[in-house]
């Protein structure tokens, strides 16, 4: 980083693949599965159709001399033998951030950053509710086997209610409606 802030590039500012492929080579054949064929800018093609771009992403290779890459900055790149930022200067995609700018960008980092540290414990709240409600659900239901098993209708009796709160208790925290039996 340099004292007059940093550089940004900015990748809304490349060019639809169609329209910057069509630019530089011509005339494409019509897209097949979103790839187009025309003929090579690094070398000379005898059949002018090994070369192929993928009109969506950008991507391009060429069967005749292997060169390929991921998006129309990298066949910038290869074309012009320059680094990935002099190609983004070349689209007009990399630009200089003032202090005020980089403060503000610093900002709106570190405010992501909480929100997604404060999701993630909401999360993690949420799970730790779910796994407490489980486990109060499933105590209450093994007592009340327990107690059915040992014939104590007064234990039974009693944990009735609670196994019905721990049910809705989970369910709830589960985000699951609660089940109405018949």
């Amino acid at each position: 980083m340099s004292s007059t802030g940093y550089h940004h590039f900015d990748r809304s500012a490349l060019p639809p693949p169609k329209t910057f492929y069509e630019r530089e080579l011509g005339k494409l054949t019509r897209p097949s599965r979103g790839w187009s064929r025309g003929n090579c800018p690094f070398h000379t093609s005898k059949s002018k159709m090994s070369f192929s771009a993928n009109l969506a992403t950008g991507g391009f290779y060429c069967f005749g001399c292997n060169a390929k890459g991921g998006d129309v900055l990298d066949f910038v790149k290869l074309r012009d033998k320059v680094d990935f930022k002099r190609a983004a200067q070349l689209f007009g995609a990399w630009r200089d951030i003032g202090p005020a700018e980089e403060r503000e960008i610093r900002l709106c980092q570190q405010e992501k950053e909480q929100r997604r540290v404060e999701e993630a414990t909401r999360k993690q709240a949420e799970h730790d509710r779910r796994i407490k409600a489980r486990d109060w659900l499933h105590c209450a239901e093994r007592l009340y086997d327990l107690a059915k098993a040992e014939h104590d209708w007064d234990l039974l009796s009693s944990l009735l209610p609670e196994i019905r709160e721990a049910e809705t208790s989970y369910w709830q925290a589960a985000g699951l409606e609660e089940r109405h039996e018949p």
